[in-house]
């Protein structure tokens, strides 16, 4: 792509978009890779979240001739293969807050990982 001149700059997303999958669903998916119970957190919406957000590769398709060749459960298990190799990486907030109102959220405030 860094070399085909008919996408100088052209915004490309790049990725698989045939499956449409809610982030519980994927939450699932990923404890049944990993053989987990997952006991999820629900905290209430931030301020003008958006609800439901998906990408296109139908440019990607039209200019590049970009094909998926990945399924998501196919993904998630080459990339649960490749941290279970490497090692998680343990989590840690390194930007502090600058903001703090009645609209940062809960979860950013309260450091709940």
């Amino acid at each position: 792509m860094a070399f085909n001149k008919s996408v100088n700059g052209e915004v490309v997303n790049i990725g698989p978009d045939e499956e449409f999958v809610s982030i519980n669903q994927l939450a699932n998916k990923l404890a049944n890779h990993l053989r987990f119970n997952l006991n999820p957190i629900f905290v209430k919406g931030r301020p003008k979240e958006v609800i439901n957000a998906t990408c296109s590769a139908e440019k990607a398709r039209k200019l590049l001739g970009y094909k998926t060749k990945t399924s998501l459960d196919q993904g998630l298990k080459k990339m649960i293969q490749f941290i279970k190799k490497r090692g998680p990486k343990k989590f840690r907030y390194h930007l502090d807050l600058e903001i703090i109102n009645k609209h940062t959220p809960k979860t950013w405030k309260d450091r709940l990982f």
